[in-house]
């Protein structure tokens, strides 16, 4: 489990998939006692090639160094931040949470790698 999760959410499921290949896929979902959902999800890539998913339109921000991409949808009231490190596409998403813990977490992240 990451090393900061915002007060309040517990973890809901966790879901690993790992191919052939050897690559993998995880996924943490997690959940408040409101509903709030946070989700945060890693696949493995190769040489930085698979970039297909992340977002890169939103304001940036460094986290060690590595960029990140902050992007929001106003329709769901849900944001996130995209990031590659090392050899993981790294999505964190969640509604309600604010940039700040979304932002904490991918540091979290970072700093365990």
């Amino acid at each position: 489990v990451p090393g900061y999760i915002p007060e309040g959410f517990e973890l809901e499921t966790l879901t690993v998939v790992k191919y052939m290949d050897g690559s993998y896929t995880a996924e943490y979902s997690f959940v408040n006692n409101v509903n709030d959902r946070l989700t945060i999800s890693s696949c493995t890539i190769e040489d930085f090639e698979a970039t297909a998913g992340l977002a890169t339109e939103g304001e940036q921000c460094v986290i060690g160094k590595n960029v990140a991409y902050f992007w929001s949808d106003e329709y769901t009231s849900s944001q996130g931040l995209n990031i590659l490190m090392k050899n993981q596409l790294i999505g964190i998403t969640g509604n309600n949470i604010n940039r700040e813990n979304i932002r904490n977490i991918a540091e979290q992240i970072y700093l365990s790698q």
